[in-house]
């Protein structure tokens, strides 16, 4: 057998010139040395922000018989066949690396109490963007080729930082509010944005209906439960957790009793000149707005309700329900005239219905401030009452624009100061009902005819084509949107279990995990390499540089 024969067989050395031995490589077996060593590249890669190889090529300069150049050029094409060959696992660690790197160092940073004083300055007067910016600038010139290329790739890098970090899917604060409220957002109603109108639109579909809709008719449903907690908040109470719409309103309507009867137990007011003057103050901005009829009638029901329901001018607790109850009838009826005089009117009465637990207060200082929190509560529970019993709701599931309307209406009622609240934004669950409106409100409008359209054209056609693949996609589509597949999709929290040494904690899900790969420095740095033997010619001849 020939020489050259036997240079071919596994294992086999070769002698060079000057009495070197090396050892055959082959392409039939698995290398672990060369395997660790492409690990530990992409993870100095990473978090050296590219330049791990220009540091290894200069030590191989500095120790071994090689010149920089020599050792730079070995060391990326070692680079890049460990790349070639296990590309998700050197880019992932590449760009996982870069992705834990800054939080590292801050978190070293954060030791030293100058050092975080000047970490935390920077981070202020940066945004994630320009962050993102800086970050695939500076990658991208430690993935320049050479040091002419620098220039294409420090530009090229910064552009695709920002474009990622502009582009990558975000939890707003408004939905991370929603969920610390116990509300279970799908994927798209956390993301928002194209994310969120892409799954709405999906769910409008009959099929997206049965797949998608359940899990967001969930939030809806949770988010009408939340509303009665949010309108419970002032008196420190909840309803059950898990408790639907109606349960969540039996619940609160039992709270709000008991809260009641204990304000107003044992409590026994002198109908004196003092009480007149405080109904007196409380209706004063409404009189001068009425005509005599309505004049006339403000005092008489004042008569027929309060002051002739306290025998011996004395006014009970079972007597001060009764005239907030019988006042916040005569309300909602003269409320609803379209006469300008009885709606005042209505106005006026709500107005004494409102402010009676202020009254008591009065007198009653040790139940003040059980009085003032019941009398909160209750008032923010009138627009959750009132969504809640709409047209069109059923069981108690209504959704944000429907509350927003029912704050509007009720703030409306209370005149000038409701429509000021309204206008600053402090209405009465108003905030709440308007962050819900951004999160998990309509985008998409409605549209039968298309849905149904899109709907035989892709399912249907698709069944015709490949059922078995069509059926498993759908399958695999519910599969995502039940609990476990929302909580890989999109991370959720760590469950309240005694055993668990992370309880209560978050965890990130596929979402996430792109979303952070998309603002990586590590990402733009890497495709800023991979376009800049494009870029560079088109760069050179817009600057004259090219060869003549």
């Amino acid at each position: 057998m020939s020489q050259s024969d036997l240079s071919n067989l596994p294992g086999a050395v070769l002698v060079k010139p000057g009495g070197v031995v090396k050892k055959q490589e082959t392409d039939n077996g698995w290398d672990a040395v060369s395997f660790a060593t492409g690990l530990a590249r992409s993870i100095g890669q990473g978090v050296t922000f590219g330049f791990a190889d220009e540091a290894e090529a200069y030590a191989r300069s500095v120790l071994g018989d090689e010149t920089y150049a020599e050792a730079k050029k070995a060391t990326n094409a070692e680079l890049s066949k460990f790349r070639g060959e296990n590309p998700f696992i050197s880019f992932g660690l590449e760009i996982g690396a870069a992705i834990l790197t800054p939080g590292g160092v801050l978190k070293l940073a954060t030791k030293v109490p100058s050092l975080a004083r000047a970490a935390q300055t920077g981070l202020q007067a940066t945004t994630p963007v320009t962050r993102a910016v800086g970050g695939g600038g500076l990658y991208g010139a430690g993935t320049a080729e050479e040091l002419k290329d620098v220039p294409v790739s420090v530009g090229l890098g910064a552009t695709l930082g920002g474009a990622g970090a502009k582009m990558a899917p975000v939890i707003s604060e408004g939905a991370k509010d929603l969920i610390r409220r116990g509300i279970p957002l799908s994927v798209g109603q956390k993301l928002g944005g194209t994310v969120g109108v892409f799954e709405e639109g999906l769910s409008r579909l009959p099929i997206g209906a049965e797949v998608i809709g359940p899990t967001r008719l969930k939030a809806m449903e949770q988010f009408a439960t939340s509303a009665y907690n949010e309108a419970l908040a002032p008196l420190g109470k909840k309803v059950a957790g898990g408790a639907d719409p109606r349960q969540a309103a039996t619940q609160a309507q039992k709270i709000f009793s008991d809260s009641y009867e204990k304000a107003l137990k044992d409590v026994e007011i002198d109908v004196g000149a003092g009480f007149v003057d405080d109904i007196q103050n409380v209706v004063a901005p409404y009189v001068q707005a009425l005509d005599k009829q309505g004049r006339d009638k403000l005092e008489q029901f004042i008569i027929d309700e309060i002051f002739n329901r306290a025998p011996g001018d004395k006014l009970t607790g079972e007597s001060i329900a009764a005239i907030q109850r019988r006042f916040g009838e005569l309300a909602q009826t003269y409320m609803k005239s379209p006469d300008a005089y009885q709606s005042t009117l209505g106005r006026a009465i709500r107005a004494v219905d409102a402010e009676m637990m202020d009254i008591v207060g009065k007198y009653y200082p040790a139940k003040a401030d059980l009085l003032r929190k019941t009398n909160e509560a209750y008032s923010m529970y009138y627009p959750v009452r009132a969504a809640a019993t709409g047209a069109g709701v059923r069981e108690n599931i209504f959704t944000p624009a429907k509350l927003l309307s029912s704050v509007q209406r009720e703030e409306r009622k209370a005149g000038a100061a409701g429509l000021n609240r309204l206008e600053r934004g402090e209405g009465k669950l108003q905030k709440f009902a308007e962050q819900a409106q951004e999160v998990i409100g309509a985008k998409v409008p409605e549209s039968a005819p298309l849905r149904t359209f899109l709907t035989l054209g892709g399912v249907g056609g698709g069944a015709a084509i490949d059922p078995v693949m069509t059926g498993l996609g759908l399958a695999v589509g519910k599969g995502l949107y039940t609990r476990l597949g929302q909580a890989v999709l999109g991370g959720g929290t760590i469950p309240n279990a005694r055993y668990l040494p992370f309880r209560g904690k978050d965890f990130p899900g596929i979402a996430q995990a792109v979303a952070a790969s998309m603002r990586s420095p590590a990402t733009a740095g890497l495709l800023a390499a991979e376009a800049e033997p494009m870029v560079s010619p088109s760069v050179s001849g817009l600057l004259g540089m090219g060869s003549r």
